[in-house]
């Protein structure tokens, strides 16, 4: 299954009054890309041809507020500020680890490429420099900046003997992602493993000190856990920080998001006791639209579904018919619709062969990553 992300729908206000979907509320920090205003302007034809005449009044209001978004922000770009890959070749970001070993490279198990980051910290490593703890960790050269939105992404892989023992000089913890303000204090979010429990979890530090666990998942070995959150840094009550996993939203925390400073940084690796680890796949990237590039490509899950009624303007990221309609979450009902040269092409997933012969003879059984199409459920899903 393919990724299907969700880039634009309306939706109605408790009032009537329709506004344009955008959870949470999008601040002017480059959002959609140019692409997005083509396709908007063939978006009123669709939802006009599955509009019953009595909805049309009501959509063209809708499409109205929808074109006045996409073009407030279509002159603002995503802003990609680190993309770590481990792929040969590539600078290999500032690192903390007891010794040049605990940190490498790996070819047999990759989330994407050819290489992937190795992380291993074993019971009688020594403390890094002495006294800066026990830890195998990249870090980045990236500030989150207050008042701006990020969207992270790392994927991790547990091998069986992930766990490897104990060190009664540390603490008894296991972070393999942390957001720290660099200030001395614990990390304001940061991703754990406990083995106890067969967990993994995200905490929050809280400015008075108090650590909050936000959410949880099972932690399973030999597969691949694809994280994402994102954040905007604020010391108001306007931040949010999501949690992503394997493309899905799993948790949204809203309120202070900095507590001690105006910046966030990141590290990622193992800080703590003995664990053994894959990492691929790390990105930082700035900006309300940055979830998707944020997120590996590989996903096989949806980071959102086509709603099922009206249309949605949504962007693929590759494979053929069968990956499309499985992965909008629609039933056979579903119908597709791609401009080319301002004419529409569609796809009716219950429709015979002929009916789809131009949309088939464009894309010859292969929809390319990142094809922008217009979606309904046809109101069945």
């Amino acid at each position: 299954m393919s990724l299907l992300r969700r880039v634009l729908r309306t939706r109605q206000t408790s009032s009537g009054s329709p506004v344009a979907h955008q959870p949470p509320q999008p601040r002017r920090s480059r959002g959609l890309q140019w692409p997005l205003v083509v396709a908007a302007g063939v978006l009123m034809v669709v939802i006009a041809s599955v509009a019953t005449q009595d909805d049309r009044a009501e959509a063209h209001t809708n499409f109205t507020t929808t074109v006045a978004w996409i073009t407030a922000d279509a002159s603002e770009l995503r802003l990609e500020h680190q993309r770590v890959s481990y792929e040969d070749g590539e600078e290999v970001p500032y690192s903390q680890a007891p010794s040049d070993d605990r940190l490498g490279f790996t070819s047999s198990i990759v989330r994407e490429g050819s290489r992937a980051g190795t992380v291993l910290l074993l019971p009688d490593d020594p403390a890094y420099r002495g006294n800066l703890g026990y830890r195998a960790e990249w870090q980045s050269d990236v500030y989150g900046q207050e008042g701006r939105e990020y969207s992270y992404g790392a994927s991790y892989y547990l091998p069986d003997d992930w766990n490897q023992g104990r060190n009664p000089k540390t603490f008894d913890d296991r972070i393999i992602f942390q957001f720290h303000e660099g200030n001395g204090k614990s990390p304001t979010f940061s991703l754990h493993l406990d083995a106890d429990r067969g967990r993994i979890f995200v905490r929050h530090r809280e400015d008075n000190g108090n650590f909050d666990a936000l959410w949880s998942t099972e932690l399973k070995t030999d597969s691949w856990y694809d994280f994402a959150f994102r954040a905007y840094w604020s010391r108001g009550n306007d931040g949010f920080f999501q949690i992503y996993l394997d493309g899905r939203l799993q948790y949204q925390y809203n309120g202070r998001t900095l507590n001690d400073s105006n910046r966030i940084y990141t590290k990622w690796g193992i800080y703590g006791q003995p664990t053994k680890l894959i990492v691929d796949e790390v990105s930082i990237v700035e900006g309300a639209d940055g979830l998707f590039d944020a997120t590996p490509a590989r996903v096989a899950t949806l980071m959102d579904v086509v709603p099922k009624t009206g249309v949605a303007l949504v962007r693929f990221s590759g494979g053929d018919n069968a990956d499309l309609v499985r992965s909008s979450g629609c039933s056979k009902s579903a119908m597709f619709w791609f401009t080319v040269g301002g004419e529409l092409v569609w796809y009716n997933a219950a429709a015979p062969d002929f009916v789809n012969a131009r949309w088939n003879a464009l894309f010859g059984g292969s929809i390319p990553e990142n094809t922008l199409l217009i979606a309904t459920c046809g109101g069945s899903g």
